[in-house]
C-alpha cells in the first residue's frame, strides 16, 4: 500500500449551519467534541500513535498523522455546530448531567501496530454507528448532512487502517 491513498472523501462538506439554537443539539456535538470517544480521543491517540510508530512503522505512523488532521477539521467542525446551537465548545461532554471534562486517560498507551490500528478500526466504527445513530435521531436536518458527510472520512478511515492491518 502506499501513501497515496487519500485520508478524506472526495465529496465537499456541506455548510456548518443549523436551523436553530438547541441544547439537545449543543449537547450531542459536545459528546462528539470532548466525551471519552470523541474527536478529541481520536485525534490524541493518532497523534500518540503516530509518534511511537513513527520508527517501527513509518507507513502506519505517516497515516496516523495525516487521518489526525482530518479528524482535527472534524474536531473544528463540532466546536461551530456547538457555537452555533447556543453551546459551549469546551472539552467536555455532560454524563448524569453534569459536565465531565475530557481526558487523556481514554487512551491506548501501547506501541504495538496491531493493537493500534484494531483499536482504530473499532473507534472509527463506534464513530460511524454514533453518527449514523445522531443523523436518525436529531432534528436539524443541516446537523444531519454534516454527519452523513462525515461518515464518509470515517468510513475512508477504516479501509485504510485494515489495509495496513493486512501489511503487519
Amino acid at each position: 500500500m502506499d501513501l497515496r491513498l487519500p485520508v478524506a472523501h472526495a465529496a465537499p462538506y456541506p455548510p456548518i449551519e443549523v436551523r436553530e439554537t438547541s441544547r439537545l443539539c449543543a449537547r450531542a456535538m459536545l459528546a462528539q467534541l470532548g466525551g471519552s470517544a470523541s474527536e478529541m480521543s481520536t485525534i490524541a491517540q493518532y497523534f500518540y500513535s503516530s509518534a511511537v510508530l513513527a520508527s517501527k512503522n513509518p507507513k502506519a505512523a505517516e497515516y496516523f498523522h495525516r487521518i489526525a488532521v482530518v479528524e482535527m477539521h472534524h474536531l473544528s467542525i463540532f466546536a461551530q455546530l456547538v457555537c452555533l446551537l447556543g453551546g459551549d465548545p469546551r472539552l467536555w461532554s455532560y454524563r448524569e448531567g453534569r459536565a465531565v471534562y475530557w481526558s487523556p486517560g481514554v487512551l491506548l498507551y501501547t506501541n504495538d501496530p496491531v493493537a493500534l490500528l484494531n483499536r482504530a478500526i473499532m473507534g472509527e466504527n463506534r464513530t460511524i454507528t454514533e453518527y449514523r445513530r445522531l443523523a436518525e435521531e436529531l432534528p436539524d436536518p443541516h446537523i444531519k448532512a454534516i454527519l452523513e458527510r462525515l461518515i464518509l472520512d470515517e468510513e475512508q478511515h477504516v479501509f485504510i487502517f485494515r489495509q495496513l492491518l493486512k501489511g503487519n
